[in-house]
């Protein structure tokens, strides 16, 4: 499947809803907000609050984390805060469930995820919005 180009993240929340639980491959055009980790992936966010209806992850994983800070001496969470990005990926909707004592509950809400395993997937993008 061909990648679409120019997609901006209202268009990855959108399609990614649209085809739900499948995968919308395309170009993201995004500005990052925020970021967060977990003990494993950091979590480049288009939303001060990660749980705005609004808000696409970009879900670096380990690899991508370890190359990138190789190759520009340091984290991509420093680095990409406050820039414009482009993103070659897949978007897909992920349901988030709520804890309680440690429990998984009934309640849950939904993330728009895109991927990230390799460098050659982001690029740093001066004119993009």
């Amino acid at each position: 499947l061909a990648s679409k180009q120019g997609l901006t993240a209202r268009d990855a929340i959108e399609l990614s809803e649209r085809d739900a639980p499948n995968r919308v491959p395309g170009i993201f055009s995004l500005s990052i907000k925020a970021s967060g980790e977990t003990s494993r992936y950091v979590y480049l966010n288009t939303e001060s609050d990660y749980r705005d209806r609004r808000n696409v992850s970009v879900v670096l994983l380990p690899e991508f984390q370890k190359a990138f800070v190789q190759k520009y001496g340091k984290k991509a969470e420093v680095m990409l805060m406050d820039k414009n990005i482009l993103v070659n990926s897949y978007a897909k909707r992920i349901k988030i469930y709520f804890y309680s004592n440690g429990e998984r509950t009934e309640k849950y809400y939904f993330q728009t995820h895109i991927p990230v395993k390799s460098l050659k997937q982001v690029r740093f993008c001066e004119t993009c919005t």
